[in-house]
């Protein structure tokens, strides 16, 4: 966002293509700068029979109640104070070399700026860290995210985002890795002033992201 703002040359410049900005793609897809939340559910820890260690399993579920004051439209901060509801079911399972971490989500968020669409989401992600894994192995240090967003009231899909890393171990507690994928927003998730301009159904943005994991 500061970027744009106060470098906007430098971020037009980015320009690669018309569905890449390499600026963009590694900043869009974030909608919020910061956001506060409340769990209520259950958490607990577990292991396998046999297994005297817990500390580092832990199972999650119940309910999340987040706020926040903003909202991130194309890169550029709008006010917007927000809710949102979220069911969700996750969790951790730690080895010695290895890191398996899980989450489910169903929620609705709501918007107090008029000209942002409140909408319904089902979200997945996935991520394994194995670091004795091979690297072209489709499970080991590998990952995914996903999220829809639908208009409940139109029952229509307004926004996909999808992004895949693969890791590669660089020592013994952390990896490096590469995150690609793409966010899809519709035309009629923004009314009003804030509806892009053109024709077109809706805007794609590809999205890379160099990552290092503790």
């Amino acid at each position: 966002m500061g970027i744009k703002h106060y470098a906007s040359d430098f971020y037009n410049r980015g320009n690669i293509t018309e569905n890449f900005n390499f600026i963009e793609g590694a900043t869009k897809g974030f909608q919020e700068p910061y956001a506060f939340s409340l769990f209520l559910g259950n958490v607990v820890l577990f292991s396998r029979k046999g297994e005297e260690r817990r500390g580092g399993n832990i199972g999650i579920s119940g309910l999340l109640l987040t706020y926040g004051q903003y909202h991130i439209y194309d890169n550029t901060l709008i006010d917007d104070h927000w809710y949102e509801i979220e069911l969700k079911v996750g969790g951790k399972r730690r080895f010695l070399d290895a890191i398996l971490k899980w989450n489910y989500k169903i929620g609705t968020r709501f918007h107090n700026n008029p000209y942002i669409r409140d909408i319904a989401y089902i979200g997945l992600k996935r991520t394994r860290i194995d670091l004795h894994g091979k690297f072209w192995s489709i499970l080991n240090n590998s990952g995914f995210e996903y999220i829809m967003d639908f208009d409940y009231k139109e029952a229509r899909i307004i926004r996909h985002y999808f992004m895949v890393d693969k890791r590669t171990p660089v020592a013994d507690k952390f990896t490096f890795g590469l995150s690609i994928g793409f966010v899809w927003e519709s035309k009629s998730k923004y009314i009003g002033r804030l509806a892009p301009a053109g024709n077109e159904v809706g805007n794609w943005q590809f999205l890379i992201r160099p990552n290092l994991w503790f």
